[in-house]
């Protein structure tokens, strides 16, 4: 046997010697003989002739530079650049002083300076596994075979990694509910009227944020760098305006200020840290996204655009408190001018959905839950989902039980809400899938969870009909 392939690589003839009289003359021009080591060689078809991002720089390639910085913004910094809304309001339940506003804030800064710009922009950017970045890159480098861990190590290293993972889906169940929720909150400041429906009117985006997921965002993705960009553009802004007011904010950039609050608040304090963390939530998309966009894009996007826009908008807050203490409520609509509030809660709103898609990809990416899930299925989950990231964000805040949420909100919007609603959202769309993919031979083996569904029927009906 004598095998044949095209000079262009894109067919291969195979044909026995003895029957080699029956092919033309012309064919045999065309092609010549495979030899083995060409054989063991990839097709160039299979080949990838995008341009490696990784050490992309300004000098190799200008315009794609910019188009990767620019496209870095909507993708990866949505989150971190969200967390002005409600970082310092979830920090303090009460009126600061000056000193506590200055301390609340240095933590802020050196939050951002030492965790994003020197842990992730400086070093943790360098630690590529072939060009790519993220958990199980950083897995895959410390349990490779030239690693030097051990055998134990490295099953650590995985179930660390497993667990990073976890975290990753706890902060896309919050993220969304609690930005989506802070964007809208600013519609209560121009129009107290609307108070009682920013909690629907948040629904209602997370659902059709959710139900938009099944369409994907190639389309519309090419929009969100530049509106992240003028995002950014307003943060700066307007914390510049603010620093203005008090320019004592800026003694936050002194370490001591943050060290002495901690000790000086002590046990409160300790507990307010984790309202500081979320001003540096997402900052794992920096490395996540590595394979996509490149070091240099990201340092770039996060050290000239990002950084000073966050870093001010912070500053300006701190003064608006300090010369305002009762503006607690929510500090950054308070800090917009009075002309430029719907606007701002437009492109708030925006911007928060475009944050809370870009971890939400990354849920479905990692659980696989887009076709894991069959069809209609998510309609009930989506539900429960909602309902539980908003019950939550009512407990830590107000230290609502939900229970009080379900009655709160029947007798405020008159509608009949189900008792147990927490409960009965994921017992039903739990069993529901689990009998359309196993079949009742699951319920028949779990008998005894039948007079618990007849409770959960009885408080339905009592709380339906008792209106």
């Amino acid at each position: 046997m004598a095998q044949y392939k095209n000079k262009k690589g894109d067919d291969s003839v195979t044909k026995n010697n003895t029957n080699s009289d029956h092919i033309d003359g012309n064919a045999i021009a065309k092609i010549q003989p495979i030899h083995q080591d060409q054989q063991a060689r990839p097709s160039t078809m299979l080949r990838n002739e995008h341009p490696i991002t990784i050490d992309i720089t300004p000098c190799k390639n200008p315009s794609l530079f910019f188009n990767l910085t620019l496209r870095s913004l909507g993708v990866i910094f949505g989150d971190i650049g969200t967390s002005p809304l409600y970082v310092l309001s979830t920090i303090f339940d009460f009126q600061p002083s000056e000193a506590q506003c200055i301390g609340a804030i240095s933590l802020i800064v050196w939050s951002l300076i030492v965790a994003v710009s020197i842990k992730y922009g400086v070093f943790i950017l360098m630690a590529d596994n072939h060009g790519e970045g993220g958990t199980f890159a950083l897995c895959g480098l410390l349990t490779s075979e030239n690693s030097f861990l051990g055998r134990r190590r490295k099953k650590v290293v995985i179930v660390v990694s497993l667990l990073a993972g976890s975290l990753l889906l706890g902060d896309g169940a919050l993220t969304p509910a609690v930005s989506v929720l802070s964007a809208i909150e600013g519609v209560a400041i121009e129009a107290p009227k609307l108070q009682k429906w920013i909690v629907p009117i948040t629904v209602i985006i997370l659902i059709l944020l959710f139900v938009a997921q099944r369409w994907g965002t190639s389309k519309i993705g090419i929009t969100f760098g530049p509106i992240m960009c003028l995002w950014f553009l307003c943060l700066f802004m307007i914390g510049i305006w603010r620093t203005t007011y008090k320019p004592s904010i800026f003694k936050a950039f002194n370490p001591w200020e943050a060290f002495h609050y901690l000790l000086v608040e002590k046990k409160r304090g300790f507990y307010q840290i984790g309202g500081v963390f979320l001003s540096v939530t997402g900052l794992e998309a920096l490395y996540a996204d590595l394979g996509h966009f490149g070091r240099w894009p990201i340092r770039c996007s996060w050290f000239f655009i990002v950084f000073p826009a966050v870093l001010f908008n912070y500053l300006g807050q701190g003064a608006l408190l300090i010369v305002d203490p009762t503006l607690i409520d929510n500090p950054f609509y308070h800090s917009v001018p009075h002309w430029g509030h719907w606007p701002m809660v437009v492109l708030a709103t925006i911007a928060t959905i475009i944050a809370s898609q870009a971890i939400i990809t990354d849920l479905y990416t990692w659980s696989s839950n887009a076709i894991k899930i069959p069809s209609g299925g998510w309609v009930a989950i989506l539900i429960g989902f909602a309902f539980f990231i908003l019950a939550s964000y009512g407990y830590s805040q107000y230290r609502i039980k939900p229970y009080e949420i379900l009655l709160l909100a029947r007798a405020q919007y008159n509608v009949p809400i189900p008792n147990d609603e927490l409960q009965v959202t994921f017992f039903v769309p739990n069993e529901t899938i689990k009998v359309s993919t196993v079949g009742w031979r699951s319920w028949i083996r779990r008998w005894p969870l039948i007079p618990l569904a007849l409770v959960y029927w009885q408080s339905w009906t009592e709380l339906l009909f008792d209106l």
